[in-house]
């Protein structure tokens, strides 16, 4: 795959989640010079977590200033509706989800057993699954009327043998921003209590390494010519 500015982004994504109650804020993308930083609500349900942050890093990766390269529209409706399309295309794959169906109907006569298989692996929503159904025509639109109000429930998943992995649960820290914050801790640059309050207080003070230890020198090069 050729290489672009948009792969160089998503190397730097930091993505976090936290508990933000239930509100209406699903996530938020924010750039920091070349870092993006993305944040999802804990609070969601899992299937919808991977989803906020799918769109998230929609954002990260079409951003603005790539506008006229991809085409997108000037709306911020359109810009909206192209990266929830590329996020629920990142997280299911048109070819992939296509063999896996056909795979599963030799196994479940019944589409929505189908469905809810492919809502465990893929680890999305119910709303999204069937959604990105109907757009690769596995089901029809009635279909997913009929589908909509039909949620699975735990039993479901035990009759087809399958179990919907949590990610994302809050708190959920980028694994670069957790190792940034221990080393700087582990060179002096911050105190104990701020590294703890940095990792969210994920960690306490007695989990935290020992620091270097760092010749008087390095800490005061003048002393150097004393003695």
């Amino acid at each position: 795959m050729p290489r672009g500015p948009w792969i160089e982004r998503a190397v730097l994504l930091l993505a976090f989640s936290f508990d933000l109650g239930p509100s209406v804020i699903d996530g938020g993308y924010v750039r920091l010079d070349e870092i993006g930083v993305a944040l999802v609500n804990g609070t969601a349900d899992a299937g919808r977590r991977r989803f906020n942050l799918a769109h998230e890093l929609g954002h990260h990766l079409l951003a603005d200033e790539y506008t006229a390269d991809f085409g997108l529209g000037t709306t911020r409706a359109d810009r909206e509706a192209l990266i929830n399309a590329f996020a629920i295309h990142f997280l299911m794959p048109r070819a992939s989800v296509r063999q896996r169906w056909e795979e599963l109907s030799a196994q479940w006569e019944d589409p929505r057993s189908r469905l809810v298989v492919l809502a465990a692996e893929y680890r999305v929503s119910w709303s999204a699954v069937i959604s990105h159904a109907v757009t690769l025509e596995l089901i029809s639109r009635s279909d997913h009327s009929l589908l909509e109000s039909r949620r699975p429930t735990p039993a479901d998943y035990f009759e087809t043998g399958v179990r919907f992995e949590e990610e994302l649960q809050p708190i959920a820290l980028a694994p670069a921003y957790c190792q940034a914050a221990v080393r700087a801790f582990r060179r002096g640059v911050i105190s104990a209590d701020r590294a703890v309050e940095l990792l969210r207080r994920t960690v306490t003070i007695d989990d935290l390494p020992r620091p270097y230890e760092m010749p008087i020198e390095a800490l005061a090069p003048e002393f150097e010519d004393l003695g």
